[in-house]
């Protein structure tokens, strides 16, 4: 972000944020949100709960969750006093009504017409049994098998008020949440966002202020990270996120002009992956072809090189910080354990002289750097 020299926050402007995603809309169902837009997009809508820097599950929305000493029941119980920005309370009834259209429980009694509802978190909810309401505050959710995580899995389930949840269009449109903004305009471009002037969040160093202290919010898509980093070293935007995956020459420039730009740096959770396709006769069908590809990808150079120094060297196919994280049977670099990968897929390949395989192509500077 562009560098201030105010310390003390103060009620009021607005701020323009670069991106690096365009805005698909904003249903979990029927578009892609996530990543840098599902950021954008929750300053409109909130999860039930969220994660400190070490990866732990705290309240949000929802102030705790109690396990049954089983763990195959939850108890899931919600803040207070909480609205939607259309005036819709926030209680038990909307986030059963929620979790129903993601766990796929709508399409069961609503058919063809809720097609439209299922997705990834159709898989994702699977071991939910059935949720049903205590009271008010206080949400039950049965599991089918016991899960000790299911406040950390909740951490990606984000409320909607129900004329959200309408319809598809509505759903991709018309986002209504709890958040500290509304919806102004949006278009694959750009997403402008406006003070929610009932937000239900004060300042915690301040706890007679309301947040939030802007006014207005501009988003706005700038694929390329050269650019993005530009318009924020000009002061053209306030701020931009930048990939520490892929763009460390330009936050490792951005760090050194602290008079201009202050810079933010969070842990990784992902890396930048290669997906071996095994399927349509190509020569990731064989389990040699792809172990000898992954013996071969020199992380720590990549690291090196590619991210300057900025990056974790992966020894996980997750970053430490997360949840996933698990190092055991992770592929090492080693030339001549992939060499000999690829003889047992020659061998096992007759009519094949080497292995070879096409990858898509992208012009952006990013992926070009990538793939040299």
């Amino acid at each position: 972000s562009a560098a201030s020299a105010a310390t003390t926050p103060k009620t009021g402007g607005e701020a323009t944020v670069a991106i690096p995603q365009k805005f698909a809309g904003f249903c979990f169902t029927t578009t892609t949100l996530a990543g840098p837009t599902l950021g954008a997009a929750s300053s409109i809508i909130e999860p039930l709960f969220t994660k400190t820097p070490t990866g732990e599950a705290v309240g949000f929305l929802a102030q705790s969750a109690t396990p049954s000493a089983d763990f195959k029941t939850w108890t899931i119980t919600l803040r207070p006093n909480i609205s939607f920005t259309n005036g819709q309370a926030f209680n038990a009834d909307a986030v059963i009504e929620n979790l129903d259209n993601m766990r796929g429980a709508k399409y069961l009694t609503g058919g063809v017409a809720k097609l439209w509802t299922l997705s990834g978190y159709v898989a994702g909810l699977a071991n939910v049994l059935s949720v049903r309401k205590i009271d008010d505050l206080n949400v039950g959710i049965d599991l089918f098998k016991p899960q000790n995580d299911l406040d950390v899995q909740f951490t990606a389930v984000y409320m909607r008020a129900s004329a959200s949840l309408a319809t598809s269009s509505a759903c991709v449109n018309t986002p209504i949440g709890t958040g500290p903004f509304t919806l102004s305009t949006w278009s694959p471009d750009e997403l402008v966002v406006i003070k929610n002037p009932n937000y239900w969040r004060t300042d915690p160093n301040k706890p007679s202020v309301k947040l939030p202290y802007l006014d207005k919010i501009v988003f706005i898509s700038v694929p390329e990270g050269s650019q993005r980093a530009a318009a924020v070293r000009k002061g053209t935007v306030d701020a931009a996120l930048m990939w520490g995956k892929t763009e460390n020459t330009f936050i490792k420039d951005l760090k050194q002009r602290k008079s201009v730009v202050k810079v933010t740096d969070t842990p990784m959770h992902y890396f930048p992956s290669m997906w071996l396709n095994q399927g349509n006769g190509g020569p990731f069908s064989d389990i040699n072809a792809r172990q000898a590809v992954v013996h071969c990808v020199d992380r720590v150079n990549f690291n090196k090189v590619r991210l300057k120094g900025q990056g974790e060297v992966p020894k996980s196919i997750v970053g430490s910080e997360n949840v996933l994280y698990n190092p055991a049977g992770y592929p090492a670099y080693d030339v001549e354990l992939a060499k000999s990968y690829v003889a047992q897929y020659l061998a096992a390949n007759p009519t094949k002289t080497s292995l070879s395989f096409t990858v898509p192509f992208n012009g952006s500077t990013t992926e070009q750097a990538n793939a040299t």
